[in-house]
């Protein structure tokens, strides 16, 4: 490591505040992870405490299987223990996606696709055969 390649870290995070004993000396990767990591522990995410679990509200709504803001909608609606205890809802219960009319003509037109393709092969095998029986 060269002091060519370190850089100057603020260990508050406070870009202003250059007093000395503020400032470490940090490679690149490590002063940018580190703003990371103090940027996330800045922004506190709310928790939830149930059956003597803390948790974000991110990993709440990971651990049923569904999206925050679904989540934020079941803590509105429902019982913080139905909110949490509920699963995701699996995907053979939700109706069937309609098919709208370009994805019709867009099957129909690879149905198409594929017929020529192994008309072609077809004939190709066919003049292959054709050329081995004259020779």
């Amino acid at each position: 490591m060269t002091w060519k390649k370190l850089k100057v870290d603020h260990k508050d995070t406070n870009r202003k505040n250059n007093v000395p004993d503020n400032l470490v000396a940090a490679c690149q990767v490590c002063n940018l992870n580190r703003d990371d990591c103090a940027k996330i522990n800045r922004t506190k995410s709310p928790t939830i405490t149930f059956d003597g679990q803390t948790h974000t509200v991110a990993f709440w709504a990971q651990k049923v299987g569904i999206k925050v803001q679904h989540f934020y909608w079941r803590l509105e609606h429902w019982s913080l223990e139905r909110a949490l205890t509920v699963p995701a809802r699996k995907h053979a219960l939700r109706k069937p996606r309609q098919l709208c009319l370009m994805d019709e003509l867009f099957d129909a037109s690879a149905n198409l696709v594929k017929r020529a393709e192994a008309k072609m092969a077809r004939s190709a095998r066919y003049e292959a055969r054709a050329n081995r029986m004259k020779s």
